[in-house]
């Protein structure tokens, strides 16, 4: 690979190396300077809901080392775990996953519409997220189970 394949592949496409590395460091310095990491905009959503849907792990990772609380969720009822499993960012959710049963929150939550973040990354096809999600104890969602419709923006 070379050096722009790597930059074009880097954060999911959407964000080259140096992007994603400036946008690490404005965010460590806005926290340091006293930004509340829970800040929630019109619709609810917090920047880590946004990092997460981004899947820009160095961010993620920042915020929740800052105390974010991966739990807060938007106008339609999704949380940063849900944001990462609709959006396929596994290396995100497994983090994710681990801040989660750290701080004994529950995985299998629904938002609004009464989906689970498993539910929502079977039905968008997002098969490693699935199995980050779909420990023995959880129930296994089938492929083609209907979702109707989703309270994603």
């Amino acid at each position: 690979e070379s050096y722009s394949e790597v930059n074009a592949l880097h954060c999911q496409h959407r964000q080259s190396l140096r992007t994603c590395h400036i946008l690490a460091k404005f965010t460590r310095l806005l926290l340091e300077k006293g930004a509340d990491v829970n800040c929630q905009d019109e619709d609810g959503r917090t920047a880590l809901s946004h990092a997460c849907e981004m899947g820009n792990l160095d961010v993620v990772k920042l915020l929740v080392k800052f105390n974010a609380d991966p739990d807060i969720s938007d106008a339609w009822g999704n949380s940063s775990l849900m944001y990462a499993a609709f959006s396929g960012h596994s290396q995100v959710l497994e983090f994710l996953v681990r801040a989660f049963k750290r701080l004994g929150l529950r995985l299998d939550r629904t938002n609004n519409a009464g989906h689970s973040a498993i539910e929502v990354a079977n039905f968008f096809g997002h098969s490693q997220c699935v199995q980050i999600l779909n420990f023995p104890c959880r129930k296994t969602v089938g492929k083609d189970e209907p979702l109707g419709i989703l309270y994603f923006a």
